[in-house]
């Protein structure tokens, strides 16, 4: 059993925070039956996951204090109350799902060769790395067939409404594109897969389209390759271990990616922000976590601040200082943040294709289910924290 809640702190970057088994029937329980009491809480020994780009969940050493009498949860509360409006918007606007403001470029002296990467990503599971792409020329299909909700691959038809096995949710089936790369440095290379819209930048066709490219027996092969070849990329990759028919391999995926175009526009934004609003603000020490909810959400502002760099360096999980200083510059700006797509995603060509007859749309109640999120992804320890909540997905039926 598990349950969402949406934190948040001083530094205005929702995260998701996912409580599982007793967390979830005891503390998670007891902030959804008192939501509007705007609780204020403080989780220790958590992990940080990938899941979602960037979220925390509860192990069995975890512990979570609800509204302790301490002066940082005083501090804490002052400050919802001045913020309330600004807070609600950034999780009306799903900032703790946007990958940008999870996973903001790091500066230059964080991204590590793509050599020193394969050597210590075994340890540290993730690293940010900068190269040029190449297509890896054995891939055929490009998309899948994935839940809305956790983006997890399903035997289903594209458009159906199904119960996933993966998070238990009632969900659309979604096409999303998945592309095989190899990045290159000069120093070493590294193949990796990018899922997704992050994919979807350095290629000219959508999930949907490749999906009915398939459908119609469409090559589209070149394009792709053609597309995809020697572009410039900064990327967040992570590590896991690979364990198909028996053999163990090595895999890394991409969490993160941004293209040479990207981060032109970034940091001209950057820079017209300063010039236009030169107060220096103090640099956090510390990154902010929040986690994610699905339906119904909790969420919940964290007091005091948590040493995760530490706790991750513990575990030898690599998260960039860095990362956590720009994340509380854009969480900050989040707010005047309904801006136009990039630019640098590729033009989307268009395709026609001979209208098919329109297929039902068809719902299935349930499919054999599978334990909630993975609990086995790779996930980062936090660090002490408090926050205050709202109420979770897992509480549909509250909800309605």
């Amino acid at each position: 059993m598990t349950r969402d809640l949406v934190v948040i702190n001083q530094e205005k970057m929702p995260m998701l925070l996912t409580l599982w088994n007793e967390f979830e029937a005891n503390e998670g329980a007891q902030l959804a039956n008192t939501i509007a009491n705007n609780n204020i809480i403080i989780v220790m020994r958590v992990k940080v996951t990938t899941f979602n780009y960037l979220s925390l969940t509860t192990r069995l050493a975890s512990c979570l204090l609800v509204n302790p009498p301490t002066s940082q949860a005083t501090v804490l509360r002052q400050w919802y109350d001045q913020n309330r409006q600004q807070i609600a918007q950034l999780i009306e606007e799903g900032s703790y799902k946007d990958s940008t403001k999870l996973l903001p470029p790091p500066k230059n002296n964080d991204i590590i060769s793509i050599e020193n990467a394969v050597s210590m990503l075994k340890n540290v599971k993730t690293a940010w790395i900068r190269g040029n792409t190449s297509f890896a020329a054995e891939q055929r299909s490009f998309w899948y067939a994935a839940c809305s909700n956790c983006q997890k691959a399903v035997d289903a038809n594209f458009e159906w409404i199904i119960r996933c096995p993966s998070c238990r949710e009632e969900s659309a089936v979604e096409a999303r594109c998945r592309i095989e790369i190899i990045i290159d440095d000069g120093t070493s290379s590294i193949y990796a897969v990018v899922f997704g819209t992050d994919a979807e930048k350095l290629i000219p066709f959508t999930a949907v389209q490749l999906s009915e490219v398939d459908e119609h027996g469409v090559e589209v092969f070149s394009e792709i390759a053609s597309a995809i070849d020697n572009r410039e990329v900064l990327c967040f990759v992570r590590h896991f271990d690979s364990d198909y028919q028996r053999q163990k391999d090595d895999k890394y995926s991409i969490i993160k990616i941004y293209t040479a175009e990207e981060l032109a526009e970034i940091n001209l934004a950057i820079t017209r922000t300063v010039v236009s609003n030169p107060v220096e603000e103090p640099v956090p020490t510390a990154p902010t976590i929040t986690e994610k909810p699905t339906s119904t959400i909790e969420h919940v502002d964290l007091t005091a601040r948590s040493t995760v760099t530490n706790q991750l360096a513990t575990e030898g999980q690599f998260f960039s200082p860095t990362t956590k200083m720009i994340l509380d510059s854009i969480g900050r700006k989040s707010d005047n943040a309904d801006k136009p797509a990039s630019s640098n995603i590729a033009a989307k060509r268009s395709l026609t294709f001979e209208t098919p007859p329109s297929a039902e749309k068809t719902t299935i109640e349930t499919v054999p289910s599978i334990a909630g999120k993975n609990g086995s992804e790779d996930k980062k320890p936090g660090s002490s924290k408090s926050a205050h909540m709202s109420p979770l997905k897992k509480q549909r039926e509250s909800a309605k």
